[in-house]
């Protein structure tokens, strides 16, 4: 057909590109799924058959494209035949690029800004990488890949299995948007398993059992137990550096530029919560992590729910499955209920913001990150409170059921 700019105009983008080819011409507008439109020659060069991009609309318009396209056609004609190699005429189209090449640019790129970097890294790694690796990177098919993610279902009976395409499916966008390839081969992968929205919350007894398995974490011990009292997430939390625990005559506070709503935090700490904090080294800088663990992946969270299920099986409980996002919700329902009792009063805003989401009505610009400081202060009082008392039981329970040791039977 006849392309004209108005065609071009009106043509929406789908999940792959798609080529037009302008009759008579030797043009084609490619249209890309992010909306880009691009002008290619294809013709011979010296006796070669090659492609060109000659421009991009709408700052080319299809007439430009062909005055420019007949032009090198008639060069075309011209030329001389000479039998070149064709890898020194067009080395780029050439070029093979790895999966693990590509992969390796989008960590030092763009992921290592991430918070989940090195959760990104881990699962791609054993997943993806072992498979696709060494392949080149445009030759990875739909159907292959969707068959890969098909072949894992064994490996995870949970919801899982969609954190790991999400992963595959960031990388592979990333590579659209770079030019590395047309289109991503995982766009039309749907998520594998249902995901239920989080509506686990731990109670009394069940957050007494919890900090005591909190207590045998190790090195984790701290960032965890300092998400459960302040209910920032976790990824904050084990990539907190320095400069981002300040002392203030209100106390010690966490302040984060940024988070996963897109707006900044500041978090007041009870005395509890600061308990969390390791003191800092004379010579640590701002950037410095405050923690030694760099990454709580699925092991961590396995491990702390043994823990917590050995704990409560002494006291002959049982503890349904929890992941550490679920603090947050336990929070929120413990609040609640105590607001419910007359026991403690808070706007619905207040409480949003305590759990770091997004008021609704309110830009970036506007927003105020000191809005309804107080009311945080007293929930993060009110809240901490309540799980030093599960503490006490759930230890005083623990002490009383210990045996005792050196007691001698009588014979």
């Amino acid at each position: 057909m006849k392309l004209t700019d108005t065609i071009l105009k009106r043509t929406k983008p789908q999940v792959r590109y798609r080529d037009f080819a302008d009759e008579g011409t030797g043009i084609t507008a490619r249209i890309k799924s992010n909306g880009d439109v691009l002008f290619i020659w294809r013709g011979l060069r010296e006796g070669v058959r090659t492609k060109v991009q000659i421009g991009t609309f709408p700052e080319m318009s299809v007439i430009e494209a062909r005055s420019i396209a007949q032009a090198m056609k008639s060069d075309a004609k011209k030329a001389e035949f000479k039998p070149v190699p064709r890898a020194s005429i067009v080395p780029e189209l050439l070029r093979r690029t790895t999966v693990n090449d590509a992969f390796d640019r989008y960590m030092k790129v763009h992921a290592v800004n991430l918070a989940s970097a090195d959760n990104i890294r881990g699962i791609m790694e054993k997943r993806i990488l072992p498979t696709y690796g060494k392949r080149d990177l445009k030759s990875i098919t739909s159907r292959e890949l969707n068959a890969h993610f098909e072949a894992m279902l064994d490996d995870y009976p949970g919801a899982g299995i969609n954190k790991v395409l999400i992963f595959t499916k960031g990388f592979l966008n990333w590579c659209v948007a770079k030019d590395e390839i047309d289109f991503s081969p995982a766009a039309k992968i749907k998520p594998l398993r249902p995901t239920k929205a989080r509506d686990r919350a731990l109670e009394g007894r069940e957050l007494g059992y919890l900090q005591l398995a909190i207590e045998e974490m190790g090195a984790y011990r701290d960032p965890l137990m300092l998400a459960l009292h302040t209910v920032l997430r976790k990824d904050n939390l084990i990539s907190l550096q320095w400069g981002q625990v300040v002392e203030t005559g209100e106390g010690m506070e966490i302040r984060l530029a940024d988070s996963k709503a897109g707006i900044p935090v500041i978090r007041w700490l009870t005395t509890s919560a600061q308990r969390c904090i390791p003191p800092r080294p004379e010579n640590a800088l701002d950037t410095d992590p405050v923690f030694a663990v760099r990454t709580c992946g699925s092991n961590t969270q396995n491990k702390l729910r043994k823990l917590t299920g050995k704990h409560a099986k002494t006291d002959k409980r049982a503890i349904d499955p929890f992941v550490i996002h679920d603090f947050r919700a336990s929070a929120k329902t413990y609040l609640e209920y105590e607001q419910g009792h007359n026991r403690i009063k808070y706007s619905d805003n207040a409480c949003e913001v305590f759990l770091q989401h997004k008021l609704r009505g309110v830009s970036n610009v506007h927003d105020n990150k000191y809005r309804y400081y107080q009311d945080c202060k007293e929930l993060a009082i009110h809240w901490s409170a309540h799980l030093d008392d599960c503490l006490a039981v759930a230890r005083a329970k623990s002490e009383r059921d210990r045996p005792s040791v050196g007691k001698v039977e009588a014979s």
